[in-house]
C-alpha cells in the first residue's frame, strides 16, 4: 500500500492509501500522538499537503503495479516450486531448507575469498571474514 509523507514547517502529513490521513504539529506534538487531520481548523494545511503528495504520486497506479508484480512473483514461485527449482544460483543450497541443514558447495567460499581479497594482507577484514565463512560452512 502506498505511503507518502509531506512536511511544511511544523506540520507533517502522512498519506496512507486506503486509510485515514494523519496530520501532526511537530512543534506542539513531537511524538506524533495527536492526529489533526480531521480537525476543521487544520483542513487547509491538510488539504495542501495531501495535494502536494497527489501531484507527485499516483497511488492507484502504484497499487496496480505492486499487485501485478506480486502476482507475477507468486506465479513464478509456484511454478518453480512445482518443478523443484529455486532462485538460488547454487542448486546444492536450497534457501527453503535452512542453513543448518546443509552446506554451501565446497568451493563457494574459496571463490569468494579469491574474488574479494587482493594481495597478501591476511589481516584484512574481508579475508578474515571469507576464511571464517569457508571454515564454518565447508566440511
Amino acid at each position: 500500500m502506498p505511503c507518502s509523507m509531506a512536511r511544511q514547517g511544523q506540520y507533517k502529513y502522512n498519506y496512507i492509501h486506503g486509510h485515514d490521513p494523519q496530520l501532526f504539529d511537530l512543534k506542539t506534538d513531537p511524538g506524533e500522538w495527536i492526529n489533526l487531520a480531521a480537525d476543521p481548523a487544520y483542513s487547509e494545511i491538510a488539504d495542501g499537503l495531501r495535494q502536494a503528495i497527489i501531484e507527485r504520486f499516483d497511488p492507484e497506479a502504484m497499487v496496480s503495479r505492486t499487485n501485478a508484480s506480486l502476482l507475477r512473483r507468486q506465479l513464478i514461485d509456484q511454478t518453480m516450486t512445482r518443478h523443484g527449482q529455486t532462485w538460488c544460483p547454487f542448486p546444492e543450497y536450497d534457501y527453503r531448507r535452512g542453513a543448518s541443514d546443509q552446506t554451501f558447495p565446497k568451493d563457494y567460499h574459496a571463490k569468494i575469498a579469491l574474488a574479494d581479497v587482493k594481495g597478501d594482507d591476511f589481516a584484512s577484514p574481508k579475508k578474515t571474514f571469507a576464511l571464517k565463512m569457508r571454515d564454518t560452512f565447508v566440511a
